[in-house]
């Protein structure tokens, strides 16, 4: 049984494999745990714990706007050496459950907070979200989305989401097998718009 709940977290732009370009959303703070060895360098990308199995990670390359211009030029991604001496330092960083996912939906009440004072609400209100086709539209870094919020400017939304906004907003509880499945749904519904 659905029942109404309100949910604190960090805002940002959902997408995976398959969703064919990304979905708004908030991660529950519940889930997301602090402070975690991340197991590659933070400096040089170079994966520094062992292994098993047939596929093998060599480097992590952190998505930034220095990297997507170069993939932009180029069509590669920017080569990285490893650390002088090996002197590596292991990423630490948070990690989110598929649990705390919540993709936002017409009807949502969403309270966005300011980054730098968090009592500070910065855009508040009803989620309405005018749906696109797949490929259609991109943020301003080139990430395709599926929608935008009526009556805010992209640049403004997009914003709240790739810098990771905190905010609360009040939802229908589901669980995660649920929100997937929704969201599945939805994709499966929207995609050949």
């Amino acid at each position: 049984m659905k029942q109404l709940r309100e949910i604190e977290g960090v805002l940002h732009l959902f997408s995976e494999t398959g969703t064919e370009g990304g979905a708004w959303a908030l991660q529950d703070v519940l889930y997301i745990e602090k402070d975690v060895p991340r197991g590659y360098c933070k400096k040089c990308g170079k994966w520094l714990k062992k292994q098993e199995g047939p596929i093998q990670v060599g480097r992590v390359t952190q998505i930034t706007q220095e990297v997507m211009d170069a993939l932009n030029l180029t069509g590669k991604l920017p080569e990285q050496s490893d650390c002088e001496n090996d002197a590596h330092e292991e990423d630490i960083g948070d990690v989110w459950s598929y649990e705390g996912l919540h993709i936002l939906e017409d009807g949502d009440y969403l309270t966005i907070f300011d980054k730098q004072n968090p009592q500070k609400i910065v855009w508040e209100g009803v989620i309405q979200l005018r749906q696109y086709d797949p490929f259609t539209e991109a943020t301003s870094c080139g990430m395709w989305i599926h929608a935008d919020q009526e009556g805010v400017s992209r640049d403004v939304w997009e914003k709240f989401f790739l810098e990771g906004y905190p905010a609360k907003f009040t939802h229908w509880r589901q669980s995660s097998a649920e929100r997937r499945w929704a969201f599945h749904r939805w994709y499966s519904t929207n995609r050949n718009k």
